[in-house]
């Protein structure tokens, strides 16, 4: 299942920048950048794994969002995150008397979001969000009568961003696909096979001299995943993830 977020600012282009920066972290999530009235409205219907909003808006601000979200069924337990570009410690604690404690510091980056949304996400739900870096790892795609390899630029339970060079006759994404997974040896020294995906974005990263497409980055969704190729796929999460665990501690010994 896909993480949903939800974006409150009064400035389109600000709400579309920070959609980009989380499809850049969770290439599957779902976004809604609603005008901030709009998304109100839309609290009361669809369940959110985080909510992000601005301090200050026109029609609301923060507190007024998180007593709104206080009071419905679907949110009132959602994970809620302000923005703010003038945080101080009067605000930190108007902020926490009002419930607010995630604050995220603007200007901030992708990677600075995605550690503020790991932070605040139920812990259960972690693993499922959690994308994963394999150096070496590639992937082959059969797309009717044709086979596209391809790099992993990363990897979940619940889907994978990959780039490849697009060839003379390009493939036909807009069917599903069956993929399989290489690993280095270190991680696994099973290919995870026959795994079903629908592509759910494509975006074009350079272009030919003709102005045809050159080199293309896809998201794939998992809709079906074989029981033994789930098994290879949990082992190489797991030394992925203690990996991060390890680089983690080094980081800490080195800075004492």
């Amino acid at each position: 299942m896909s993480m949903r977020i939800i974006v409150f600012h009064d400035l389109k282009i600000i709400r579309n920048l920070i959609k980009n920066y989380i499809l850049t972290e969770y290439h599957d999530a779902i976004v809604d950048i609603a005008p901030p009235l709009d998304a109100l409205k839309m609290l009361d219907v669809m369940k959110y794994d985080v909510v992000l909003c601005d301090q200050e808006m026109v029609d609301m601000n923060a507190l007024k969002v998180r007593d709104y979200m206080l009071n419905t069924t679907t949110n009132r337990k959602a994970p809620f995150i302000m923005m703010t570009s003038t945080y101080n410690e009067a605000q930190r604690e108007k902020m926490m008397q009002g419930g607010i404690r995630n604050i995220l510091t603007i200007p901030f980056t992708s990677l600075h979001l995605r550690e503020m949304i790991n932070e605040v996400c139920d812990p259960r739900k972690r693993r499922a969000f959690a994308r994963y870096i394999i150096p070496m790892s590639r992937a082959v795609i059969k797309l009717a009568d044709q086979e596209v390899q391809s790099d992993i630029i990363n990897i979940s339970s619940n889907g994978i961003l990959c780039e490849f060079i697009c060839p003379s006759n390009p493939p036909k994404l807009t069917i599903a696909g069956n993929l399989n997974f290489y690993f280095p040896s270190d991680y696994s020294s099973e290919p995870a096979k026959d795994i079903i995906g629908r592509l759910i974005r494509l975006n074009v990263e350079s272009w030919n001299d003709n102005y045809s497409a050159q080199r293309i980055r896809v998201s794939w969704e998992f809709i079906k995943i074989p029981e033994e190729s789930k098994r290879i796929l949990e082992t190489v999460f797991e030394k992925a993830q203690h990996e991060i665990v390890t680089a983690e501690e080094i980081v800490k010994n080195e800075n004492r």
